[in-house]
């Protein structure tokens, strides 16, 4: 049973857990397990189901009955499955937590202890390794590029020591955000389905004044890809793809929005071509359906951008970016080209 008299450990700071799901059995044992046996456990743990068809909701109410289950009438989605959970949720911070994943037993006091420590910050991740052996990094950390393109620091590397460091976005396998912060930036954007939600949501941060940052203390173990495996990566490409247009449209400063987005849309062009030529049909189709959509949804895209730049917007695009712009090499571009 979660012991709701051990927050007290954190202070005020006591954190809900949100899992979303969809056929998810295999994985929830050891995504809960991990949770409950944390140094300082969250205060709940709430489980939002995506319409699973497997018997997902059935094992978890068998074996964590402590469990709060919202079951949704179909697939939201991670963006908006994550918001349905954070309405509900009590506590102070929410951790945002894959089901395929895995804590190490600090790895939840130690988010919860800098974000206590710092106000300033709206995000924290943790270092994210793969779960194989060696362990290999999967994420600490990403950062925007010219092109509005991520770039994953030390990805499929060795897992070596990193300090505590700025980020500019978080990795949504485990990342905590303070409650207050993340409900009056909006949550995720519900019309995210899935990919580059948590990184639309640390830009808005970041644009409101607040900070992102990398705390290597605290360790998740990340099976990688366990939903993802479930749709083809046509439809993976086209959400990621529309995603991050709609994202570099909506947050990008005045300044700075004609390159980025006239770089990244003939980059998108581009790598849709290298994919059709390599005999990738699907997955050229899935970028320009992303472009086909961002085309039809410019008008409500734009009342997003407005709000943002002329409400939310406290910092500029030179201090946003500051230490969290990256310029990669050829070899970045080459991976995307091949299909990465």
């Amino acid at each position: 049973m979660i012991h709701m008299d051990r927050r007290g450990a954190l202070g005020d700071g006591c954190v809900s857990a949100i899992i979303v799901n969809y056929n998810g059995s295999k994985v929830l044992n050891g995504c809960i397990s991990s949770l409950l046996k944390q140094s300082h456990p969250p205060v709940e743990i709430i489980l939002v189901d995506n319409g699973s068809t497997d018997d997902s909701v059935r094992t978890v109410k068998e074996r964590f009955p402590e469990v709060e289950v919202l079951e949704c009438r179909a697939n939201f989605g991670y963006a908006e499955g994550n918001n349905i959970g954070a309405k509900v949720a009590k506590g102070e911070f929410l951790a945002l937590v894959n089901n395929d994943a895995k804590f190490d037993f600090r790895c939840l006091e130690a988010l919860a202890n800098a974000l206590s420590e710092e106000p300033a910050l709206a995000a924290v991740q943790g270092k994210v390794l793969k779960e194989i052996q060696p362990p290999t990094i999967d994420s600490i950390g990403s950062y925007i590029t010219p092109t509005g393109f991520l770039y994953h620091r030390d990805h499929n590397g060795p897992d070596i020591p990193a300090c505590a460091s700025s980020i500019f976005s978080a990795k949504g396998v485990c990342m905590l955000v303070r409650s207050s912060t993340f409900n009056s930036l909006g949550g995720f954007d519900p019309s995210y389905f899935a990919y580059f939600e948590e990184t639309d949501f640390c830009w808005r941060a970041w644009i409101a004044g607040y900070k992102v940052k990398l705390i290597p203390s605290s360790i998740t173990y990340h099976m990688l890809g366990y939903t993802s495996a479930k749709f083809e990566r046509g439809f993976i490409d086209y959400h990621s793809f529309k995603n991050r247009i709609c994202s570099i449209i909506k947050n990008c400063g005045t300044a700075n929005l004609p390159f980025m987005l006239i770089s990244h849309l003939a980059l998108c062009l581009l790598i849709a071509g290298a994919l059709a030529v390599s005999n990738q049909p699907k997955r050229a189709r899935g970028i320009l359906k992303a472009l086909a959509w961002n085309i039809e949804n410019l008008g409500p895209t734009i009342k997003k951008r407005t709000l943002i730049q002329n409400h939310l917007r406290k910092v500029s695009d030179r201090d946003v970016f500051r230490s969290r712009l990256i310029s990669p090499g050829l070899r970045y571009y080459a991976r995307l080209f091949a299909g990465y």
